[in-house]
């Protein structure tokens, strides 16, 4: 029979041994709970490498992974049910999985989860990252759920905020939509600082995502941005009136925003003074393709063909 002394000494190594290793074994990151419909930024060097987030139906669990060309580490975003025990839709039990682009100096990324598509059983993902940089470049995806998969959608590294106006549902359909700006007119006709953007107007429908500026339902949206840029075309602003324009050309008052324009036009108004019809940009263009822009107007006319804007073919320069 062991003494309750000689026991002792051996029962106390098997506690320390147990508690080493609790000690020893990794931690789960804690889920941070957020509601559907806020806008979370999330920033590898304040937040951790690893993060996870609850929001709505799914687990989004965010990681910062080592760039192989060493231009930063990258964003990577991995969507999941949070619930599996309640799956509707067979591609939420797949998951999906969004890379962003290499930040520096750390992995950032800003995300949300809302209803972009009236006809789906499940709120959509919205993910941002940032290059870095002095300007650009901002990558936007959207996933968005279907019966059978998840369909994603790129729209683009563009020089842009892409939350710079909250998603609204604004035309009443009961889903919303993202107001972004068109970054294609950045530089064009002023330096950053003074370039202005038209904006578009972009939703999910069958589980991809359109830009859907021209429907009726977004008249108030451009008119308000047109009203902006107009007011600063007025006081002579070369970088504002190529926006107020193609504002004005979405929603049928292009005859209107052109007359603004051509009253104030200055001499001295910025403009680009040669075209390349390969449409590359003219630092790169072949001097064979190198047209001549003889004014302003005519500069912002062949600026917003090229952007697809519906401009008349020939309207008057003066």
């Amino acid at each position: 029979m062991r003494t309750p002394g000689k026991s002792l000494p051996r029962a106390l190594g098997l506690a320390l041994m147990a508690c080493g290793a609790l000690a020893a074994a990794p931690q789960r990151a804690p889920v941070n709970v957020r509601p559907v419909g806020q806008i979370v930024a999330w920033d590898a060097a304040r937040d951790g490498k690893a993060a996870t987030y609850r929001i709505g139906p799914y687990q989004l669990s965010l990681s910062a992974l080592r760039d192989p060309d060493d231009t930063g580490p990258t964003p990577e975003l991995t969507v999941s049910r949070a619930d599996r025990s309640d799956v509707s839709y067979i591609g939420l039990d797949r998951g999906v999985t969004l890379a962003g682009v290499a930040g520096f100096p750390t992995a950032r990324a800003t995300f949300t989860v809302m209803r972009l598509d009236p006809a789906a059983a499940e709120p959509a993902i919205v993910l941002t990252t940032y290059s870095g940089g002095a300007h650009c470049c901002t990558d936007i995806q959207i996933a968005n759920p279907t019966r059978n998969s998840w369909i994603v959608t790129r729209l683009g590294q563009l020089d842009v905020d892409p939350f710079y106006q909250a998603p609204r549902d604004f035309d009443g359909d009961g889903a919303l939509e993202l107001v972004i700006p068109d970054d294609r007119f950045d530089y064009q006709f002023d330096a950053f600082a003074g370039s202005w953007q038209p904006v578009r107007v972009f939703g999910v429908r069958h589980g991809v995502a359109v830009d859907r500026s021209a429907e009726p339902g977004f008249r108030k949206v451009l008119a308000d941005d047109m009203q902006k840029a107009g007011a600063a075309c007025r006081k002579g602003q070369s970088g504002a009136c190529p926006a107020f324009i193609a504002d004005a050309a979405r929603i049928g008052r292009f005859a209107e925003a052109w007359a603004v324009m051509l009253r104030s036009v200055r001499p001295d108004f910025e403009f680009p003074r040669t075209r390349c019809g390969a449409h590359v940009l003219v630092l790169q263009c072949p001097k064979r393709e190198a047209q001549p822009v003889s004014d302003y107007p005519t500069a912002v006319r062949l600026a917003l063909v090229e952007a697809g804007y519906p401009v008349p073919r020939s309207p008057a320069k003066r």
